[in-house]
Order: C-alpha cells, then structure tokens, then sequence
C-alpha cells in the first residue's frame, strides 16, 4: 500500500479537527452542558494537539495559524472562568 497523502487531503482533514473543535467551545459555553465542560475542554486541547502535530509532520505551519491562535485564546479564557 503507497505511504503517499496528498496535501489536499491533509488540509481537508484539519479542517475537519478545526470545526469539531469550534463545535466543543461552543458546546462548553452552554448553560446545560456545563457538568461534561471539563470534559468537552479536554477534547479541544486534543484536537489542538493533533492539529499541531500533523501540520509540524507535513510542513503545513503557515495554515490558518491565525484563526487557530485566536481560538486557542478562546480556549484559555473559557478554561479560566472554570478556576
């Protein structure tokens, strides 16, 4: 089997983690999801995780990194309201 991915494929594939992650920042704002919202922070900073590290692997870094830092931001600041 060929060890070959396209580019394309790749970006469309963080696109994919970037909206899943969106959704799970948006869920953790709910009032009645508020119980799993450690929960649903911890999906973020694993998509996040990903993210970074396929875009370090295939040399993607100039990527929507600038959406991805203001979302990280947002990220902080929903976290820091829990403490």
């Amino acid at each position: 089997m060929a060890q070959t991915y396209s580019k394309a494929k790749i970006e469309h594939y963080l696109e994919r983690l970037r909206v899943r992650s969106k959704a799970y920042c948006q869920q953790s704002e709910l009032a009645e999801l508020k119980e799993v919202r450690q929960f649903l922070l911890g999906q973020i900073s694993a998509n996040e995780l990903i993210i970074k590290e396929l875009k370090a692997e295939f040399g993607l870094c100039g990527v929507n990194s600038e959406e991805e830092g203001k979302r990280e931001h947002d990220i902080e600041l929903v976290a820091n309201e829990e403490e």
